[in-house]
């Protein structure tokens, strides 16, 4: 259940950031049918060939010179193997849940692509780009077998949206280095321990660094001027004043703090002012501070707590418009 409640909240909220390949305004038509495909080659913008037990690309899809969009998922891909000028104008391409290894852009292959996403592979190395066209503004890696992030990634400079969820780093600190115009950021269960202090992140809007043994100490909310989510689930909170660091997020709307072993909420919650929705989840609160009635909360989750019968009466009385779950 915790699992899948983090999980659900990163990915909603990462689709629908990331440019959409069932974007409202491409108005093309969707191809599933490689066939069909073939016989209208300059009308496909959009190929959709998921879930159909290929094992590689099938080579009529390099024959559309016009694709823009390319998904591949959940297949039985081990490798692949791009040539100088094949589909040159695309754009998206997404191979999740496949068994690719190894993945390498060379040089005059791909030049137009800008959003990648490898889900769910055996990847066991970052993917190699070596062309120096291709700008990326969307990365997902997640559920992979990444050890180790490279130190220049020159295709990762305009990137908007990365996510690295599930991979063993060395290094996972390096991803708040690749791109000053990111705007969200998952790194759950990726080894992070402690925060970069070296950059202001003007751009971003939601941090996901759930799962990780993280130092409170080093989250510098001055780092971070627009986050709106923010979610720190399964980080141990070893001292409850450490939570501070988190009240200074001044314009978060989202916290998610499930299971971070909280067992008094820090009066200076009261400083997030602008926060809407608080997931508190599976903590050790049995009370909590006269300070957050005075949040405009829209939705407060305080379900596996023990939270004591006067303070639910407290919370009904203090906060009638706010919905608030209990466990039963």
């Amino acid at each position: 259940m915790k699992f899948l409640i983090v999980w659900f909240g990163v990915f909603i909220g990462f689709a629908a950031s990331a440019q959409n390949y069932y974007s409202p305004d491409v108005t093309s038509k969707i191809y599933t049918n490689l066939n069909q495909a073939l016989n209208e080659r300059e009308r496909v913008f959009r190929l959709d060939l998921s879930e159909q037990n290929l094992s590689a690309i099938p080579l009529g899809v390099f024959e559309f010179n016009n694709l823009e969009s390319l998904i591949l998922d959940g297949n039985k891909i081990t490798s692949l193997k791009f040539l100088p000028n094949q589909l040159p104008r695309l754009k998206y391409l997404s191979l999740k849940r496949n068994k690719i290894r190894k993945f390498h852009i060379p040089k005059n292959c791909l030049d137009m692509l800008s959003e990648l996403y490898l889900d769910q592979n055996e990847l066991i190395e970052f993917p190699q780009i070596t062309n120096p066209m291709v700008n990326l503004i969307a990365l997902s890696l997640s559920q992979n077998y990444i050890n180790e992030l490279p130190r220049d990634a020159l295709s990762l400079t305009r990137l908007r949206f990365l996510t690295l969820d599930s991979n063993p780093l060395k290094n996972p600190e390096l991803a708040f280095d690749y791109s000053s115009y990111l705007e969200r950021l998952s790194m759950y269960q990726t080894g992070l321990k402690k925060l970069p202090r070296s950059y202001i992140f003007k751009n971003m809007t939601k941090l996901v660094i759930s799962g990780n043994t993280i130092d409170y100490k080093t989250i510098d909310a001055s780092r971070f001027l627009k986050v709106e989510y923010l979610d720190i689930s399964y980080v141990p909170l070893i001292n409850m004043e450490d939570f501070i660091s988190i009240t200074q997020f001044k314009n978060l709307k989202y916290l998610v703090a499930e299971d971070i072993g909280m067992t008094s909420l820090m009066p200076e919650i009261a400083n997030l002012k602008k926060l809407r929705e608080a997931t508190f989840l599976n903590n050790q609160l049995t009370t909590l501070p006269e300070e957050i009635f005075k949040l405009k909360l829209k939705t407060i989750h305080l379900e596996y707590n023990p939270i004591s019968k006067t303070t639910i009466e407290l919370i009904q009385q203090n906060m009638p418009k706010t919905k608030v779950f209990f466990s039963p």
